[in-house]
């Protein structure tokens, strides 16, 4: 019997595509070949697919199994008439089309286009490359499609190869990362507004119209829960519609909908249990459609607000163009749109709190005692009661025509206070509750609160001003207390909510970017240096690395990355980056590094104290378009217990502090409040990401440390930051080979992973460099392998989150069974469900995902090869 010949087949997709096409082909007598490449170009995989078709009926069963193995990919023959000779799959089309003309398949403007390709490809022999929409009344595919010549032996054109990929649930998962950036970006803006803009309102509404008209949405509104009549009801407060969009606000049935009606009750009670209401208004039971068609709502999500711990309300969105299917991303990107907004409503149930006590203050003060004065057009005071005394220290008789207003204010803003004051007489307005401090007979610092009112003579002449002041002193400072807490409270929620957002998209992100990396190592291993495709793979690893680098950032202002601390030396670290760093700054920065060579180590991690500094310099750097000058030091600083007061963040010890310096523009005071805030910043749109000095607080916290900023406009900043010193020396660190992948010596291994790319890459890995591998999927099948087979494994490589346990519970229970089994665990979280504190306090060896293949082999060499614990 002749031997088969080896089929040389390119197909498009991945390689682990390839795999599953070749052991198709394998699993039914025929040997292949098969590489992978991605679109469609003119390669192999054409030139193959068309020989094969020039003889379809002996290669019928290798294409139809051929495109079994790629799901996504349809070849079908035609004649020069269009009509179909043979297809390996009919999904998408109603019936067989063998044997049927493009008129007898497609309705007559789709059929017209595709007999349109097929005459060029006929006519002038070349292939043809398009996209074609196939719509039906429920669904919509989205297919690209490539027509090649066949030639029989003559070289004459006789058929017509074709080949359709389709590409509509890759252009879905498209459309969901759009989506979800979208929302983000819509609530890095409300963030924004709501720390600064003063009327709530205006800011919801911006924040409303952002939200809408970045995801596209056709109404976005919120309904506020009431009570009347000691029942509770909803109603529609604010609202934002797209254009040619009903508005709702002004619906009656909208401003008391009762929450036990039967039209609402299922989703009121959905949404006071904190969940979220969605989907199509179809899918919805038939007594609720009626109310929500009438609005001319196609789908919508309804999204409890809470305000504290209290349900204030709901966010609404609709879509009443078309139907919308919400990604589980969307609909977590709203909950935190509705906690943004719960957050700012809060903020102005406190506020409007205070102003109404302030206002009662006032009307009790009308009948307290009150320093009462008046002053002329000049500010010089010519009355002064007796009360002066006990607020200022001075008699009466020692003010009046003897001191302006303004010279009891402090030196510092003088001038600015002044300015301000005599801009109201000019227009002869009136001081209302005006905060503002004054300086005591003593030196001391009274605040107090003005009113006052113009003294007008019958013909209109400013004559001067009568007013009061009230000590608000102590009032004050519970005020600035109170501004501290909320904003400690702010700052807590979004960094809690984001570090959510952070920790999930990390973890997806990193197996996703396990597998980039994982099979661009292997590719690399394979490639030449010099070939075109070692560049392209480079530029792969870069760009996935780069990704990485983004994942990290954001987990490191939120303070959830995960750290690896060691012994280091600033010094040497300022050192190391110093060339980077000119580089980074540019020709027309000089960049001075002064370092105190007796200083001390710290304990910290390498990676971050990089971005530190990085992020530091970045920012010097911004703040000086036109040149300049950056000085970075180091010193060691020790602190007393005097030196910690209340309200700084100085604690007594010792400390090593790393000094970034400018000669820059500066920063105002509520710049300076603002910095460490993510996403804010003062570049213009798209020139920065708000999140540089973010990152820098988040890593310093994390390393037990803090930041102090000094700033003067025009003269420049400094940010000094304090990390605790430790006395141990740092241990040496030998340099290895970097071109050595380690290797074993047969050992087996239990591999435990839920993603089965993952899985797949790491197996053929361990496979490949000496390891015997047994793989498992989760917790309940680890356990089953192992307690079967006990005896011939020597290590365990574990996931720690896993949907059927945790990989710490699960190496626990195999260590019972046999307590010298060596342990290795990986994880993407980086929260609480990575159980990093239960892996440190065991001693468990530890690599955060996504890792190099190379690191991973050296990690479990050495600990196959530590000595076995006494």
């Amino acid at each position: 019997m002749a031997q088969k010949k080896n089929i040389l087949l390119a197909i498009e997709g991945s390689s682990e595509t390839a795999k599953v096409a070749k052991e198709k082909l394998a699993g039914i007598g025929i040997p292949c070949e098969i590489c992978a490449e991605v679109g469609f170009s003119e390669t192999e995989t054409h030139h193959a697919l068309r020989d094969l078709a020039g003889n379809y009926n002996q290669s019928e069963v290798i294409l139809t199994t051929l495109t079994e193995a790629i799901p996504d990919l349809t070849v079908l023959l035609l004649d020069t008439e269009g009509k179909v000779l043979y297809i390996s799959s009919a999904r998408g089309l109603n019936g067989d089309p063998v044997g049927k003309k493009q008129h007898e398949i497609f309705p007559p403007d789709i059929a017209e286009r595709h007999l349109a390709r097929i005459k060029h490809v006929i006519k002038t022999g070349e292939s043809v490359t398009d996209e074609e929409i196939l719509s039906s009344a429920t669904d919509k595919m989205v297919i690209d499609i490539k027509l090649v010549p066949v030639r029989d032996s003559k070289g004459r054109i006789h058929q017509v190869l074709g080949i359709i990929r389709d590409k509509t649930q890759h252009m879905q998962v498209e459309q969901e990362i759009r989506r979800r950036n979208l929302i983000m970006q819509a609530l890095a803006f409300a963030s924004e507004i709501f720390l600064t803009d003063v009327d709530l309102s205006e800011s919801i509404m911006k924040a409303l119209k952002k939200l809408g008209e970045s995801s596209e949405l056709d109404r976005v509104y919120l309904m506020k829960s009431f009570n009347e009549d000691k029942k509770d009801y909803y109603k529609v407060i604010f609202e934002w519609c797209a254009p040619d969009i009903k508005p709702q606000i002004g619906n009656i049935k909208l401003q008391r909908l009762d929450p036990a009606s039967t039209v609402f009750k299922r989703r009121a009670a959905l949404l006071k249990e904190q969940n979220v209401v969605y989907g199509h208004i179809r899918d919805f039971p038939a007594n609720e459609q009626s109310m929500l068609m009438e609005r001319g709502i196609k789908s919508i999500a309804l999204v409890p607000i809470l305000e504290g711990e209290k349900l204030w309300g709901m966010m609404g969105v609709d879509s009443c163009q078309k139907e919308r299917d919400w990604s589980l991303s969307e609909l977590d990107a709203l909950r935190i749109a509705a906690s943004i907004l719960g957050a700012a409503i809060k903020r102005k149930t406190v506020e409007d709190a205070l102003i109404s006590s302030t206002r009662r203050f006032e009307q009790v003060a009308e009948i307290a005692k009150e320093m009462l004065w008046e002053v002329d057009p000049r500010g010089l005071y010519t009355y002064v009661s007796s009360l002066s005394k006990n607020i200022l220290g001075y008699e009466p008789e020692e003010l009046i025509g003897k001191k302006y207003f303004y010279d009891l204010h402090p030196d510092a803003h003088r001038e600015e206070f002044k300015k301000m004051s005599f801009e109201t007489f000019k227009s002869k307005g009136s001081f209302h509750d005006l905060m503002n401090p004054a300086l005591s007979r003593t030196g001391k610092i009274i605040w107090l609160s003005t009113n006052g009112v113009p003294i007008l003579s019958d013909y209109g002449e400013l004559l001067g001003y009568r007013g009061s002041d009230i000590d608000i002193t102590d009032r004050f400072k519970a005020e600035q207390d109170r501004k501290a807490l909320e904003n400690q409270l702010r700052q807590a929620q979004r960094m809690e909510s984001i570090g959510r957002l952070a920790g999930g998209v990390a973890h997806d992100f990193n197996n996703c970017l396990q597998v980039i990396l994982g099979f661009t190592e292997l590719q690399l291993m394979k490639t030449d240096k010099n070939s075109p495709d070692h560049s392209n793979l480079m530029e792969i690893r870069h760009a996935a690395k780069h990704a990485t680098d983004i994942t990290h950032q954001l987990l490191a202002f939120s303070r959830k990355q995960v750290i690896s601390p060691k012994i280091l030396n600033l010094n040497e670290m300022v050192s190391s980056e110093q060339k980077i760093l000119k580089r980074l700054i540019g020709e027309d920065i000089k960049l001075d590094i002064k370092v105190d060579p007796q200083l001390k180590n710290i304990y910290a991690d390498s990676g971050n104290m990089q971005q530190v500094i990085m992020n530091l310099v970045v920012n010097s750097r911004d703040a000086m378009p036109g040149g300049g000058n950056i000085i970075i030091r180091t010193s060691n600083t020790t602190f007393s217990d005097e030196d910690v007061l209340p309200g700084n963040e100085v604690r007594a010890g010792d400390f090593v502090c790393l000094s970034v310096s400018d000669t820059g523009a500066g920063m105002t005071r509520d710049v300076i409040e603002k910095i460490f805030e993510p996403f804010f910043t003062t570049k213009e749109l798209d020139k920065g990401t708000g999140l540089g000095l973010a990152v820098v607080h988040g890593i310093v916290e994390q390393h037990k440390g803090w930041v102090h900023v000094y700033s003067e406009l025009g003269r420049g900043t400094e940010f000094k930051i304090y990390i605790p010193a430790v006395e141990t020396a740092g241990d040496d660190e030998s340099v290895e080979d970097d071109d050595v992948w380690q290797k074993g010596s047969g050992e087996c291994i239990l591999l435990v992973e839920d993603e089965a790319a993952v899985r797949d890459m790491v197996c053929n890995t361990f496979r490949q460099y000496g390891y015997e591998i047994w793989e498992a999927s989760g917790y309940k099948e680890a356990v089953y392998l192992f307690s079967h087979n006990a005896s011939k494994f020597k290590m365990v490589v574990s996931d720690v989150v896993m949907p059927d346990g945790n990989g710490v519970e699960l190496v626990g229970q195999l260590k019972a069974i046999s307590p010298e089994l060596k342990i290795l665990l990986t994880s993407g979280y980086t929260d609480e469900k990575s159980r990093w504190n239960d892996i440190r306090e065991h001693g468990y060896r530890f690599i955060y995902k996504p890792y190099p293949l190379k690191e991973l082999l050296k990690i479990v060499h050495e600990i196959l090869n530590e000595p076995a614990a006494k």
